[in-house]
């Protein structure tokens, strides 16, 4: 339901934009639905079958499940995004992960890493902690490793309904405007800043001695602020 409410939010923000599912099966990544328009994609989110879940029993049986390997989902968004698009387009991927059984891995390179026009984020829906089966801040701090970049957000949460509205509110922004994580998370709940440690403060240099900035008009055309 909190994905349904995002991708009409987002529609109503950018009407333009077309959507497609890739879901993360046991053994690799799916492509479900390529890019389409939302009406389409809430169906298709709609049809997706629910994960059965684990009884009393199966929680304490102390197994790890077989790790997921990211190079599947890097080879679907390569085949999906890796052609050329038309100018001004902006690729982006929000990966909902919820496994927290084994820690996941990666057997291949992410090249669309390196194209400027795609954005990638996540959002880790965990089970609470009992390591080593579950160990979920292993499984958290090995999804930054292998899919932050530039501007990315990698955000995390058990059951809290506000926490993820929260992460997809952040979502919403066009993610050259957002913020760096911890400063939108900042807004989002000032008193939980107010809460954190204060980093140490940093030593500063002495001033630079004084200089004169030459500019043009034409190096200012292209220049924004």
């Amino acid at each position: 339901p909190a994905l349904r409410t995002w991708i009409t939010q987002k529609a109503v923000l950018a009407p333009q934009t077309q959507w497609g599912l890739v879901v993360l099966r046991d053994a690799e990544a799916e492509l479900l639905l390529a890019p389409t328009e939302r009406d389409i994609m809430l169906a298709t989110l709609n049809s997706v079958a629910q994960p059965r879940p684990r009884d009393a029993f199966e929680e304490d049986d102390g197994v790890a499940d077989a790790p997921f390997d990211f190079s599947s989902l890097y080879n679907v968004l390569g085949d999906a995004f890796g052609t050329a698009r038309p100018d001004g387009a902006v690729d982006r991927c929000l990966v909902v992960f919820g496994r927290s059984r084994a820690v996941p891995v990666a057997t291949g390179e992410f090249t669309l890493k390196d194209k400027g026009h795609f954005f990638l984020d996540a959002i880790y829906l965990h089970e609470n902690a009992a390591p080593p089966v579950r160990d979920v801040q292993a499984v958290y701090d090995t999804l930054r490793k292998l899919l932050v970049h530039r501007s990315s957000y990698v955000m995390e949460t058990t059951r809290s309904q506000e926490k993820l509205k929260s992460y997809l509110l952040l979502l919403l922004a066009h993610p050259i405007l957002r913020d760096a994580q911890d400063a939108a998370l900042a807004k989002l709940h000032p008193e939980a800043a107010q809460r954190a440690p204060s980093p140490p403060p940093t030593p500063t240099a002495p001033p630079p001695p004084p200089c004169l900035l030459y500019t043009s008009d034409a190096a200012d055309e292209g220049l924004g602020v």
